[in-house]
């Protein structure tokens, strides 16, 4: 289940599993998500390459921006909110490599996102 804000629709998700088994979960969701943004961040270094999103001056220079500075939560969380308009419209504008939908797809993946599991002293003992 989600839980949301009403100023902007945002909030933590939370999920559980049975026992001890909630470290490996909570664990593999953390590793899917930063390889997820690993791959966008690759994808994003592809794209920059090309003259794809030229038509979009601003795009390219925000693309830059979250290149080098994707690990930092306050940028990119400012440039979640940037980015994917831009690259809407990049994608009216003709966009159509394949190195633009692969950023394009992932768009919703630039915000750097916490990864919190909290368990409790189960976690240490073979139940």
């Amino acid at each position: 289940p989600y839980t949301v804000r009403d100023s902007d629709g945002k909030g933590p998700a939370w999920h559980n599993s049975l026992f001890e088994d909630n470290a490996e979960f909570g664990f593999g969701m953390a590793q899917n998500m930063m390889g997820r943004r690993e791959r966008l961040h690759d994808s994003v270094a592809e794209l920059l390459k090309t003259s794809d999103i030229d038509a979009v001056p601003e795009l390219r220079g925000r693309l830059t921006q979250w290149h080098e500075k994707w690990q930092s939560a306050g940028t990119s969380t400012k440039l979640q909110e940037l980015l994917p308009p831009l690259l809407e419209k990049a994608k009216e504008q003709g966009a159509s490599s394949f190195a633009f939908h692969q950023v394009y797809d992932n768009r919703s993946h630039f915000v750097k996102t916490s990864q919190w599991i909290i368990g409790g002293d189960g976690w240490a003992y073979d139940i």
